[in-house]
């Protein structure tokens, strides 16, 4: 079964030892043999001969041709204003570490470690010690300054400051200091595709471009092309070798405290996952998914959207005009369960897989296999209209999505498990667990992103500007609650903006699959009691609900879901929205006023 569906990735060794054996014996030669490793001045030492001779946008040019964003990147996805087209967007660099890290204090402990990832990384290619501890923080110190150029998270929120349009050929004019559209045509090259001077061009945030041409004139040379050298050197060579894999781990054990390094078979399982996703996920299906189960799951979805519909009547600060859109939206509002009802049959996904040859006991030369296939298939997106029957998540991932361009909500077999769902569980178990996540995925339908897209998913303002008003304040009630929690393991105070759609989302959620499942057993006697558990189903709803975020963290963790996350850390995810809610004051008989129940309460659905 797993040859069958193209996962001959591991298949194809005899055993793991050997393969180990053959990955320490190829080491990285095929990577010290490309022209980029030839080329890169932190291996070549202090005489450097380039210098003089350093072109930006050739170099560009020639790194764009393999796929390596340099200081600017392209993607492909869905028009903003027509998602029935695809659209090539380019956008800010793509660094190594997240900006909110870049931007700390210059000695601050995670900028460290990954300056001293960078430099032991180049040591053991072959740079000189010297050289590469200064390349290495010559880099990083490029990487701040391109950080600092960004937007921020809490200005990224509203999608039509995103929408600015413009063509291939304006952008050459517009950005004189950067041949973008070289750049985008030797990218293209890759997929033997041409773009021409009035392609579409959609730039999400023109004032980095603005900006980075100061950036340019005061990096040296050197600094720009170490900076493409880095970014091609961490792709290429990764984690093959136990030592890349140990300089992986000190990372890691930096940024997450973690503290035993991941079993190689976890690693070659992850990279089978990230293409042979479709396979994998059809074995998952068969295995732990019933027919049953999606037909439990379409009821309550249905369940769900009817009481959301009466949320919707109930907002007395919404004028009539905005809920006759918003009605329209969440009739339009389709759903996906369990797998992809198209391409999942055997001889799709053989169909699928064929192009993916791989060589046994070569795991570089596989690598290279899958990604340059995964490069050429996004590419050919700009040429094709969006496939609507597409999932943006594995069958097997414990998660969902709504998705505002298609206004779909996805729900993968791999969240349709205990303890987020069971057949045989008590309804107020499974309302309170999975059907608080349909319930919050309906609502990012209308939270501070997804309500600036109409039914058909395009960026449109249907809102009157009154309504409009009523929304903010409402949110802002959101937005200043969880911006007053704080951290007490990261010893940070919430980010409250970021943050808000996700909070919304759960206090809707919550809400709206708590009266999803009092309508649904109302008149009915209740079902009997969890042996053990002196709880009521109304106690059970919401422990059910609160389960499904317990998490144990370190402090390193707990600071990169504060600074990182869209979410908040579970606890929060768990206390913001029960303390918004009378329901559960009343099933836990919690007294007015107390932390759990205080006077004052948010509620924006």
């Amino acid at each position: 079964m797993i040859a069958r569906y193209g996962m001959s990735l591991v298949a194809t060794s005899p055993s793991l030892s050997m393969f180990t054996d053959k990955i320490e014996e190829i080491g990285v030669e095929p990577y010290l043999n490309t022209s980029y490793a030839k080329e890169w001045p932190t291996l070549i030492g202090q005489n450097w001969p380039g210098e003089s001779q350093f072109d930006l946008n050739n170099v560009t040019t020639r790194y764009f041709e393999v796929s390596i964003g340099t200081l600017y990147i392209f993607y492909i996805t869905r028009n903003l204003i027509d998602p029935s087209v695809n659209a090539i967007y380019l956008s800010e660099a793509d660094l190594y570490l997240p900006r909110s890290y870049l931007i700390r204090l210059r000695n601050d402990s995670f900028l460290m470690a990954y300056e001293r990832y960078l430099r032991e990384k180049a040591i053991y290619l072959g740079a000189e010690p010297g050289v590469a501890a200064q390349d290495a923080t010559d880099v990083l110190n490029l990487e701040i300054e391109l950080a600092k150029i960004m937007d921020p998270p809490e200005e990224q929120w509203d999608p039509f400051k995103f929408y600015n349009p413009t063509t291939l050929a304006e952008l050459g004019t517009n950005y004189s200091y950067l041949d973008i559209p070289r750049a985008l045509r030797a990218a293209f090259s890759i997929a033997n595709r041409t773009v021409d001077d009035n392609q579409e061009i959609i730039v999400p945030h023109p004032s980095y471009f603005n900006r980075l041409e100061a950036v340019i004139n005061s990096t040296s040379n050197r600094t720009l092309q170490n900076f493409f050298g880095f970014k091609y050197a961490l792709r290429e060579v990764g984690g093959l070798t136990e030592r890349l894999r140990q300089l992986n781990f000190d990372l890691l054990k930096v940024y997450l405290d973690i503290t035993e390094s991941e079993p190689r078979w976890q690693t070659c399982l992850r990279q089978v996952r990230r293409i042979f996703y479709r396979g994998l996920g059809k074995e998952f299906v068969r295995r732990h998914f019933s027919e049953d189960s999606k037909a439990y799951i379409n009821e309550m979805i249905a369940n769900l959207r009817a009481v959301f519909r009466e949320i919707l009547e109930e907002a007395t600060w919404m004028g009539n005009e905005t809920k006759a859109e918003a009605y329209q939206k969440l009739d339009a509002m389709s759903s996906k369960i369990g797998y992809p009802d198209h391409g999942f049959s055997d001889e799709e996904l053989e169909e699928k897989h064929k192009y993916y040859v791989m060589t046994p006991n070569n795991l570089y030369q596989n690598r290279q296999t899958l990604f340059w296939n995964a490069i050429i298939l996004l590419i050919n997106k700009t040429y094709n209209p969006p496939d609507k029957n597409e999932w943006f998540m594995a069958s097997y991932d414990v998660n969902a999505y709504y998705s505002r361009r298609l206004n779909e909500i996805v729900f993968p077999a791999g969240i349709l498990q205990p303890p987020f769902f069971w057949e045989k569980f008590p309804d107020s178990m499974n309302y309170g667990a999975i059907g608080m996540i349909i319930g919050h995925e309906i609502v990012h339908g209308f939270d501070n992103r997804g309500r600036q897209y109409d039914k058909d998913g395009r960026l449109r303002n249907w809102w009157q500007p009154e309504d409009l008003d009523g929304f903010k304040g409402r949110s802002q009630c959101i937005i200043n609650q969880y911006g007053n929690f704080t951290d007490e393991l990261a010893e940070m105070k919430l980010n409250g903006v970021k943050s808000q759609g996700e909070n919304v989302a759960d206090n809707g959620g919550l809400k709206g699959s708590y009266r999803a499942y009092k309508k649904l057993t109302a008149g009915k006697e209740d079902g009997k009691l969890l042996p053990g558990l002196n709880l009521t189903h109304d106690q059970l709803f919401f422990l059910s609900f609160a389960q499904q975020w317990c998490h144990k963290s370190t402090k390193a963790r707990a600071i990169a879901d504060v600074t990182n996350g869209k979410h908040v850390p579970g606890n929060f995810r768990i206390f913001g929205s029960l303390q918004n809610s009378p329901d559960f004051a009343r099933a836990y008989n919690c007294t007015l006023g107390s932390p759990m129940n205080p006077q004052s309460k948010c509620s924006v659905w």
